[in-house]
């Protein structure tokens, strides 16, 4: 009743701020979670909590596109027989070791795997060494 006296502003705007902040670190908290434990259910609703938050930070790509991809992920059965329990089971997230909780999104895993790709031998490193394709 006390966070809901406050998230309700009857104990100042300070306050009402703080326990905005509060909730808004949660929701990221969670969906951190969310993709860490591969809980698409989890991701769908943090993703939801935070779609206003962007709309009222005047993201509107990121909003949008935001809305667009809930939408998806909540008609995933209509659009795409089977792709939930594919998500669910599959994952939504990538885990590259047998420690629990060190999945890793999609996306990170690819920039990560293309980073060290790009620094190993035969990458960039060492390309300014060549002269001929230092001219190139």
């Amino acid at each position: 009743m006390f966070k809901e006296d406050v998230r309700q502003g009857k104990l100042g705007k300070t306050s009402q701020f703080w326990i905005f902040y509060m909730d808004t670190v949660w929701t990221v908290l969670q969906c951190l979670r969310a993709t860490k434990t591969n809980d698409l259910q989890l991701h769908i609703l943090c993703l939801e909590k935070m779609c206003p938050l962007f709309f009222s930070m005047d993201h509107p790509n990121y909003a949008r596109f935001l809305t667009a991809y809930i939408l998806l992920l909540l008609n995933l059965d209509i659009s795409h027989p089977g792709g939930n329990e594919l998500l669910q089971q599959k994952g939504f997230s990538v885990c590259r070791s047998t420690i629990p909780g060190s999945r890793n999104a999609v996306d990170l895993t690819i920039d990560q795997t293309i980073n060290r790709q790009a620094k190993s031998k035969g990458g960039i490193v060492g390309f300014s060494q060549n002269v001929a394709a230092y001219n190139k």
